[in-house]
């Protein structure tokens, strides 16, 4: 009995310290304390277009992960970008821009970065009012086995990010993701 007490005492202590490289991950606590995730907007808006204060907004961001630990690999992760933009013609519309999806594997100490394709949005605020404005993005990662480990944004401008795989671009959605017919 005392055997089988200590042994259990030592499995107890030293579990988490067992831990291999190339295991997957389990818990978002483990992809957060070994993950930094960054997105850095590149943006450029001109006036153009048919008239003086049409506006063209040229938008890609540069998405990063690295892996601080330097023994322990993370296959298997995915990546999906989302971004949005509010619709001028009906302000309770959000129109989605964007999405972009990428499989990511990191090894101990590497850091992986993508450029996403390049969105050309055209919008006019003032007289003949038309397109969607640059509102946010939504980042979501996801496990090896399909669960959703980190999420980062720019506002909460959504309500539920479960339909968010489901979403269309160019759709209009309200703050729920249930589509918004146009007007």
């Amino acid at each position: 009995m005392k055997l089988l007490f200590r042994f259990a005492l030592v499995a107890i202590f030293l579990a988490p310290h067992l831990v291999r490289s190339g295991e997957p991950l389990t818990t978002k606590s483990e992809f957060n304390s070994r993950i930094t995730v960054s997105v850095i907007r590149g943006k450029s808006t001109r006036i153009e277009g048919g008239d003086f204060d049409d506006k063209r907004d040229r938008i890609t961001f540069t998405i990063k992960l690295r892996n601080s630990d330097p023994n322990r690999s993370f296959p298997g992760l995915r990546v999906e970008f989302f971004l949005f933009g509010q619709n001028l013609l009906n302000p309770k519309a959000l129109e989605l821009l964007q999405k972009f999806e990428t499989a990511v594997s990191l090894d101990p100490l590497q850091e992986f970065q993508t450029i996403t394709p390049e969105v050309e949005n055209q919008w006019d605020d003032t007289g003949a009012i038309f397109g969607s404005k640059y509102k946010g993005w939504y980042l979501l990662v996801y496990g090896p086995n399909g669960e959703l480990l980190f999420e980062k944004r720019t506002t909460s401008f959504l309500d539920n990010l479960e339909g968010l795989s489901n979403v269309q671009v160019g759709g209009l959605y309200n703050r729920k993701l249930e589509p918004v017919p146009e007007d």
